[in-house]
């Protein structure tokens, strides 16, 4: 649980899908910490900030399903997420996007 309260802080409570692909903030979802690199395939980087992201429920069914590169993930998280992205006039709200998805 701490692991998970560190990378959701790491990533400001919010998507890094939503917000580095579709410039909207998602509110109101659970989120998840996805390990980019499968337990299974990876267990001693299962605590590792390097092989850890924060999703919604969307972007987390995508990518335990093969829709997102490994490396592609690992590149979003090398940067933090900037107050500026956070306020630009492209960030939109879409939480309504997501009520649409009845994702496990």
């Amino acid at each position: 649980q701490d692991c998970r309260k560190s990378i959701l802080d790491r990533d400001k409570h919010l998507c890094r899908l939503c917000l580095h692909e579709d410039n909207y903030i998602s509110v109101g979802q659970r989120l998840d910490v996805h390990h980019i690199e499968p337990l299974h395939e990876a267990w001693k980087k299962r605590t590792d900030e390097k092989n850890l992201i924060t999703l919604c429920k969307m972007h987390h069914y995508k990518a335990d399903h093969g829709e997102y590169k490994r490396e592609y993930l690992k590149k979003i998280i090398s940067t933090p997420p900037t107050i500026k992205e956070f306020f630009s006039e492209k960030v939109q709200d879409r939480t309504a996007h997501h009520n649409l998805h009845n994702f496990p």
